[in-house]
């Protein structure tokens, strides 16, 4: 029934679009560079959105986790391509060429971003410790505290990590869905796709390299932005030295620094001394082993 829908709003759609110009002239770079991400951070929104209600709901009812999690499973392992003909040519058939096609390229950046990040905050909702759902209990938590204060938080790494990889797999989509033609209907949107695109059809090398350049300028700065500072990562250097500084002085643990190829580190450690100087004399040890090994300096 559903595909039938679909097929007649397809066939409604025009017999020929006629697309955009697209220029390759680097002026216009900068604003193809911000539609570019302007669709990206909407996919990614949409996709965030969809993410907490969709993964929330699944975790905490039951008789919607045995439909949502198998419908989810389904949906990640159809191609990602393939959502665009039907959607595009669908909203074609009701809404404006403009609008419909602005919409479509960010359904199918939505679909490359969501799958993944929903199943990771669904495996974390469900595997918050017990001791910390008893407390929210004891201090009457309602909906919201327990999401902001328990739930958001424990969950934060893993969709961290996640959105990292969406935003990541989200570009080359992004691409696809600039250059969209389907016989004669051009359904191309002004952006960095588009660019290097044309630039390709037209042979012009130079194009090509500044779209090239362009792109990286974009996505570099941002996947850059969400790391740690130096000032973030300073403690925990300082306590991966005293963890180091405290196992490597443990005879049973004297085989890992052998196999890393610091034979007899244990025995330096033991042999720095005891006392409150020993950790000092310790850490310092280890200090020498990290800069040798180019680790964490």
């Amino acid at each position: 029934m559903l595909r039938e829908r679909l097929e007649r709003l397809a066939l409604g759609a025009p017999t020929a679009v006629e697309g955009p110009d697209i220029s390759l002239s680097p002026t216009v770079l900068p604003v193809y560079a911000l539609l570019s991400t302007g669709r990206m951070v909407a996919a990614y929104a949409l996709s965030l959105l969809f993410t907490l209600v969709y993964g929330y709901v699944a975790a905490y009812n039951r008789r919607a986790e045995v439909v949502l999690m198998p419908l989810l499973d389904v949906l990640q392992s159809v191609p990602i391509l393939s959502f665009l003909p039907v959607v595009l040519l669908s909203l074609s058939a009701v809404l404006p060429e403009a609008i419909a096609v602005g919409l479509a390229s960010i359904v199918l950046i939505f679909t490359s971003q969501a799958w993944n990040m929903t199943f990771a905050w669904y495996q974390s909702l469900t595997t918050i410790p017990m001791e910390l759902r008893e407390a929210s209990s004891i201090f009457r938590f309602n909906r919201w505290l327990r999401l902001k204060t328990l739930e958001l938080p424990f969950g934060a790494n893993s969709l961290i990590w996640n959105s990292m990889m969406s935003w990541a797999g989200g570009w080359f989509f992004l691409m696809a869905a600039e250059i969209f033609t389907v016989g004669q209907r051009d359904f191309r949107l002004p952006g960095l796709g588009a660019y290097l695109s044309e630039a390709a059809a037209q042979g012009d090398r130079q194009a090509i390299l500044l779209g090239i350049v362009a792109l990286v300028a974009v996505i570099v700065p941002v996947m850059t932005i969400v790391g740690d500072t130096e000032e973030e990562r300073a403690p925990e250097r300082e306590h991966l030295r005293a963890m180091l500084s405290f196992y490597g002085s443990t005879p049973n643990y004297a085989f890992i620094w052998d196999e890393a190829g610091f034979e007899g580190t244990t025995a330096r450690i033991r042999g720095a001394g005891g006392g409150a100087g020993a950790g000092v004399s310790a850490r310092g040890i280890v200090e020498e082993l990290l800069r040798e090994s180019r680790a964490w300096t």
